[in-house]
């Protein structure tokens, strides 16, 4: 973030293109600009973590390096999300190769050869079970195959790799949540209760923030925000990420846990949506409530085959009070049998 002033840029990227050794055809003592300008020997510059960058005398610098690089020349950017340099002008020159996040992403055969030289053999199940965990985030692959030679490659490993594990933790504190503001930060963690995020339902759990405008804000910066394919303004996080936040939530701020659930129990509700208002009043403990909503909606789940579902939730109710319920405990025994 200090970076963000011109003459500090200035100094870094000096030390940067002293580097290089560039052969050019400008006289000496020329600054950083004149001698990348004027290079005829191939360079590349890497500039990391370039979503930090807001000044607008430092992104002029930056869009004066790219109106000048000469042919051998190249200005790599690693950002978290697209920066204000005019790529527009260069993508329809043809002067712009871009590398999304679906493009980083490791492919199952990609993930499976990772580990294959990492030196690890694992089962096909055990690397189906991986790639749905990571969803093919390289530096979470890279952390689990760190962690292979303690806990061996059984098909079992990664459900034996709890995110407690201090290397994923410390990443995913440091490089995430750390460079959060404290109002994204909250929202990041009390959010994680949702399976899907929309700026209604965040609204709901968190009314004193514009839940909109921070969810446009990690889309664009890249987050472990994902869009839901098919359902525009709604979205999730990254499996591995998810699961992070509520285990760092319950270890923060564990008198919230249930006053959120219920929060988004009562908003799918308002929005007859009844499975995850079910869902939501079961894990913030209502187990009353959620056999009020049962008491409405059973039988049509049941009709439907939702047996699974059905079973998973009497399951989680405390049988003295499913008790009170006689036709509800019908259904959860019909339930029962058929999963």
């Amino acid at each position: 973030r200090a970076d963000n002033d011109v003459p500090r840029f200035l100094v870094g990227l000096s030390a940067a293109v002293a580097q290089l050794d560039l052969e050019r055809g400008s006289g000496e003592g020329a600054g950083p600009m004149e001698a990348l300008a004027g290079a005829t020997s191939p360079f590349a510059l890497f500039l990391d973590d370039f979503e930090l960058i807001r000044e607008g005398g430092v992104l002029g610098l930056v869009r004066e390096v790219l109106d000048h690089l000469p042919r051998e020349g190249r200005l790599v950017i690693g950002s978290r999300y697209l920066p204000e340099l005019g790529l527009g002008r260069l993508r329809a020159r043809g002067h712009l190769l871009e590398l999304d996040t679906e493009a980083l992403r490791f492919s199952p055969a990609e993930a499976a050869e990772f580990f294959h030289l990492r030196g690890a053999q694992l089962s096909l199940e055990a690397m189906d079970r991986v790639h749905h965990k990571t969803e093919g985030w390289a530096a979470a692959l890279w952390l689990l195959s760190l962690a292979l030679p303690h806990h061996g490659t059984g098909s079992d490993f990664v459900q034996r790799l709890s995110l407690s594990q201090r290397d994923v933790a410390d990443y995913l504190t440091e490089e995430v949540l750390a460079q959060q503001s404290p109002e994204v930060r909250s929202f990041l963690l009390r959010s994680s209760v949702l399976r899907h995020l929309s700026a209604p339902a965040c609204q709901a759990l968190l009314p004193a923030l514009d839940c909109d405008a921070i969810l446009q804000e990690l889309q664009r910066a890249n987050v472990f925000l994902a869009p839901v394919e098919g359902a525009p303004g709604l979205f999730r996080y990254h499996s591995l990420f998810a699961d992070f936040l509520r285990t760092q939530l319950q270890r923060e701020q564990p008198e919230q846990l249930m006053r959120l659930h219920l929060a988004a129990s009562a908003w799918y509700e308002s929005q007859d949506r009844g499975v995850p208002a079910i869902d939501h009043a079961i894990e913030g403990g209502d187990h009353p409530h959620a056999l009020s909503l049962l008491q409405t909606r059973a039988e049509r789940l049941l009709e439907q085959g939702r047996m699974r579902l059905l079973d998973r939730w009497f399951s989680a109710i405390p049988p003295e009070q499913l008790q009170q319920h006689g036709r509800l405990q019908v259904i959860a025994l019909w339930a029962r049998c058929f999963s």
